[in-house]
């Protein structure tokens, strides 16, 4: 390999590649949710679901995907009896309740809770693990989603005597996360030319990025490259191919990436690759795992520049 080779190789290995932070979600207001009370049909018994803001309770908030994330169920008998087939389901919620060991859970079945008995006393509260709902598409409003959190179980008073009791209480979770690409460059060509007289220099490049853990769905990846410069000269043309946007918008193939997708500016030297995730006509958007992007980004250089 020959010195120009080398030049431009290590102009390469320090390439500027950035992606703008991805946060689909604002924080959650839904103020009337906090108005709900504890009271069930029947006075003696208490129930409510909640999520935690800094120790405090609320029944809407904004989680981050990756973090620790519990749903709270709070029981009470107050005075004599106790509860017996007590379910707990959550319905059209945008997360999943996960399987865990408590003793006063019976069982954890398609986001409903099974729990055992409980006596009458002391309130009783629970953290349910949660996470939010995994699918390879994803409507927009499941990523900030009200739910129902419902109450099923039989109470037995202290005379033996049993009653149906039930509560519903509305949640509204938004999910959220920030994380930056990971970008991958990889020299594929390197070729000086002469057509016809005309000399000059084409450089390709192979560009992979993808998001992190794909912890959310990509909204847009924004690639920005500070082109490399031979012999402090910039390139005189640049064109971006893609081989795959399957990371940001599910397309296993570039065949809908244009040049409307990607722009040079000469007198700066800056590359910017832009790829948009747009929701389908269901109101979906694509959500792959194990994915990247990938683009060859080719670099056409004028004849001063072998010199």
């Amino acid at each position: 390999m020959d010195k120009k080779t080398n030049k431009i190789i290590a102009s390469i290995l320090v390439l500027m590649l950035t992606m703008s932070h991805i946060n689909i979600l604002g924080q959650v207001v839904a103020s009337s949710l906090e108005s709900q009370t504890q009271q069930t049909n029947h006075s003696n018994v208490e129930f409510d679901a909640y999520f935690k803001q800094e120790n405090n309770k609320v029944h809407s908030t904004t989680n981050t995907i990756g973090e620790e994330n519990y749903l709270y169920l709070a029981l009470q008998v107050k005075e004599a009896g106790y509860l017996k087939e007590i379910c707990v389901e959550t319905q059209d919620a945008n997360f999943t309740i996960q399987e865990i060991q408590n003793s006063e859970i019976a069982k954890v079945e398609d986001n409903k809770v099974y729990l055992n008995q409980i006596k009458n006393g002391e309130p009783l509260e629970i953290a349910l693990p949660i996470q939010m709902l995994q699918k390879e598409e994803l409507s927009i409003e499941e990523f900030n989603k009200q739910s129902v959190v419902k109450f099923m179980a039989t109470y037995v008073d202290g005379n033996g005597k049993e009653k149906q009791v039930k509560k519903d209480i509305e949640v509204q979770l938004a999910w959220t996360n920030e994380k930056q690409a990971e970008c991958n460059v990889q020299v594929a060509k390197f070729i000086p030319y002469d057509i016809n007289g005309h000399k000059g220099l084409v450089l390709q490049t192979i560009v992979q990025s993808y998001l992190k853990d794909n912890a959310l769905p990509v909204k847009q990846n924004k690639i920005e490259i500070q082109v490399p410069t031979l012999n402090n000269k910039k390139p005189t043309e640049v064109k971006v191919v893609a081989n795959t946007t399957k990371a940001t918008n599910g397309e296993e193939t570039g065949n809908s990436f244009t040049n409307e997708n990607y722009n040079y500016e000469q007198e700066t030297g800056k590359l910017t690759i832009t790829v948009e995730n747009q929701a389908n006509s269901q109101g979906n958007v694509s959500w792959k795992k194990e994915a990247q992007d990938e683009f060859v980004v080719t670099y056409v250089y004028e004849e001063e520049t072998l010199s």
